[in-house]
């Protein structure tokens, strides 16, 4: 079977990039709720089911302290408007702010505010400025969150590499990341047969492993892998990222969607590349560099009359000439002012 004619895989060899390690919920969530991207509306009791479960493990994660697990399982309740069936993500703004930050604030405790500031950091502008006045009120109140959660989105990008294949059809992305010593990855899948975008997002607790499956290209002859700059790697996940959230795909799997939230922030930490500063020079550099260059010899220029004054000159010449004959007669009676018939000398 060709490259081209077979099915077109859904993550690298080993891992899925909708399936990522035991950190995250997303899965548990999606198993709870039944496919995501199949158009089912939930019914409300199995809906509050599903937030009632998928907070529950926020909370314990909150409580436990660990950035990378709240984060992963604030994006997963962030997408539970997506499992149950609603696509607009004026829908998505809507239940985060009147039943996530609603819960975290009602608790008025530390673990609340944590939860706030967690939004904050991969909620959209929206939902970051009503998870931001809620946790002004609980500071207000003298309720602050916990220290640890200062470090939220703070990771430091270790290294990058790229799965494609040959064809150009499409190519995996993933890059690692650190919080203090403990390494995650975030691996991307993008679609090249059009404008790029992203069609699968993963986050693996094992970064490692992950990277050991991208790398991994010998079950198939068509693909290539390559270690790649952060800077080339932020090029190639940024665009492709922005594409999928604008175009809000019914398609993409519930782990993809809640990983959305990740992934723009962790992308947000790779090096933007940088801009073209030109050098300052100063008159004494002018000085310098005109004093060094060679000199030229000074061009030669060849004045050439005008048309018109050329012209003029030839009538002149050509009536002093009509003046004469071969034999050096005169033609007129030799005054100035004596008609003359003109006629030209051959």
């Amino acid at each position: 079977m060709s490259k081209k004619t077979r099915p077109r895989r859904s993550g690298p060899s080993g891992t899925s990039a909708g399936r990522p390690s035991s950190t995250s919920t997303a899965g548990t969530t999606r198993a709870g709720a039944g496919p995501a991207g199949a158009g089912d509306t939930l019914g409300r009791g199995e809906a509050d089911a599903i937030v009632q479960r998928v907070l529950s493990s926020l909370w314990g994660a909150i409580a436990a302290g660990d950035p990378l697990r709240a984060e992963l399982e604030t994006s997963t309740c962030m997408a539970i408007p997506h499992v149950a069936g609603q696509r607009d993500p004026a829908e998505t703004e809507s239940f985060v702010s009147t039943v996530l930050v609603n819960e975290a604030s009602r608790r008025q405790t530390p673990d609340g505010a944590a939860m706030l500031r967690t939004l904050m950091s991969l909620g959209t502008p929206a939902i970051r400025k009503t998870a931001s006045r809620a946790l002004g009120e609980l500071t207000g109140a003298g309720i602050y969150p916990p220290e640890w959660v200062t470090e939220i989105g703070k990771v430091t990008p270790g290294q990058a590499w790229r799965r494609y294949d040959i064809f150009g059809d499409d190519e995996t992305v993933a890059v690692t990341f650190r919080y203090g010593e403990t390494e995650h990855a975030v691996v991307m899948q993008v679609d090249l047969t059009g404008i790029p975008i992203t069609t699968a997002i993963g986050v693996a607790s094992n970064a490692a492993s992950l990277i050991d499956a991208v790398k991994q290209v010998d079950d198939d002859e068509f693909d290539r892998a390559e270690q790649i700059d952060l800077l080339e790697a932020r090029r190639r996940m940024e665009e492709p990222l922005a594409r999928c959230q604008e175009e809000s795909d019914p398609g993409l799997s519930a782990d993809t969607v809640a990983y959305l939230p990740i992934a723009r922030t962790r992308i947000r930490r790779l090096p933007v590349e940088p801009f073209y500063v030109p050098p300052d020079f100063t008159a004494a550099d002018r000085a310098a560099a005109a004093a060094s260059a060679p000199m030229k010899p000074a061009p030669i220029i060849t004045t050439v009359p005008p048309p018109a004054k050329r012209f003029r000159k030839a009538r002149q010449s050509a009536s002093v000439r009509s003046w004469y004959t071969p034999e050096g007669g005169c033609h007129g009676d030799g005054r100035a002012d004596a008609p003359v018939a003109i006629t030209r000398s051959s």
